[in-house]
């Protein structure tokens, strides 16, 4: 199974369309049994709809549209920051079941 962190690289990058089919899998089973996990594909989403709506409309209104949009290094940093601080939560959880079941 795929560790949180591939996941959220899959997610972010929107390349899991490319995924194997066995891959594609694995990251759906991961991203239904984790919580942390499922809440980052939903917001990710969230922001992908948010980003083609505003694209739309800017484009509807024939204005020049800012193609570079990205978030700057700082803001990148700090959700890569959030993200490993999540994962790391979340693994140090499931440590804690796995050796509670053994």
């Amino acid at each position: 199974m795929l560790t949180c962190k591939q996941v959220a690289k899959h997610l972010r990058d929107n390349d899991y369309k490319k995924l194997s089919f066995f891959k594609r899998i694995s990251l759906r089973l991961h991203v239904v049994f984790c919580f942390v996990c499922g809440r980052y594909q939903r917001q990710v989403m969230r922001f992908q709809d948010g980003v083609r709506n505003y694209m739309g409309k800017e484009s509807s209104r024939k204005s020049p549209v800012q193609k570079d949009l990205a978030l700057n290094q700082d803001d990148r940093s700090s959700i890569a920051n959030a993200i490993s601080e999540a994962c790391k939560h979340h693994d140090h959880h499931q440590d804690d079941n796995t050796s509670k079941n053994s």
